[in-house]
């Protein structure tokens, strides 16, 4: 593989997006284990770095193949993302298939319970893009799928302790996964208009889209809340599609802000997790 290919095949995975992943991953291990020695194992190495890297690769990948017609008239493919081509199909379909392969490991080194829960995060993955399924382009369908997004973090809760967490605590990360695919899908309305695709901000509008992505941060919220006090910075999410809303903010420039908010967002939900567990890093 040459440089340029290497060059191609890391736009593919976007690594501005590798925490959406990866982040879920690291929380939900985090709030499955009981000591810090938990984090020194293969289990935990492995998994954060499939979820870092090859995992962006299957996903991003199967959506950059399936979504030529939206594609060509999305100008963020050419400025921020990976426009595929047809002479790239063969570098495509190698690297989804190498991260297939690469997370064989994750279904042995687990239990029956997490091995279900990889293989509906796979299953919704391909699905989400591909037809003739193809979440995307179906309303209410298109961000109920993108729990995926969240799958991460169950899956390593599951394998430290081969249960399944509150239903609340489920019931939030998946909420907070709709809004954040509907609020994503908001910069791409006219594209997806003119390639004729009816996704769920398509057909309700960019104001009633924000709305209702507020509403769905507002209940992971006060799920949150309800758990303690110290969940109160998830507060800033349901203000920004208001905000948005309110001053008449350019959607997509707050749009490419998220993985920075989320970067530290995450990193604060990590160590407030390790606190409200009694773990700390300096005992």
């Amino acid at each position: 593989m040459d440089i340029t290919s290497i060059k191609t095949v890391f736009k593919i995975s976007r690594p501005l997006f590798w925490i959406y992943l990866a982040g879920p991953f690291l929380v939900g291990y985090t709030a499955g284990i009981t000591n810090l020695e938990e984090f020194y194992s293969f289990i935990f190495f492995y998994g954060l770095a499939y979820f870092l890297v090859p995992a962006n690769l299957f996903l991003y990948g199967t959506n950059d193949l399936s979504d030529k017609d939206t594609d060509k008239y999305n100008p963020k493919k050419t400025n921020k993302e990976n426009k595929y081509k047809f002479n790239q199909l063969n570098l495509y379909l190698t690297s989804i298939f190498i991260s297939l392969l690469m997370a064989i490991p994750l279904f042995l080194i687990g239990n029956r319970l997490s091995s279900l829960i990889l293989i509906a995060f796979f299953v919704l993955g391909f699905f989400y893009s591909v037809h003739p399924i193809r979440f995307k382009s179906k309303p209410i369908l298109d961000f109920l799928s993108n729990c995926l997004y969240a799958i991460p973090g169950l899956y390593g809760y599951v394998l430290t302790t081969n249960k399944i967490p509150d239903l609340r605590y489920i019931s939030a990360s998946f909420v907070w996964c709709f809004s954040m695919h509907l609020f994503s899908a908001i910069p791409d309305i006219k594209p997806d208009t003119k390639a004729g695709l009816q996704t769920s901000a398509v057909k309700l509008g960019e104001r009633k889209s924000l709305l209702l992505c507020s509403f769905f941060w507002l209940v992971t919220t006060a799920i949150l809340i309800n758990k303690s006090i110290l969940f109160i910075p998830s507060i800033i999410y349901p203000i920004i599609p208001i905000y948005t809303l309110l001053k008449k903010s350019n959607i997509s420039k707050i749009y490419w802000m998220f993985p920075f908010l989320n970067f530290f967002v995450g990193g604060y939900l990590f160590f407030l997790t390790l606190h409200l567990k009694g773990i700390s890093f300096f005992n």
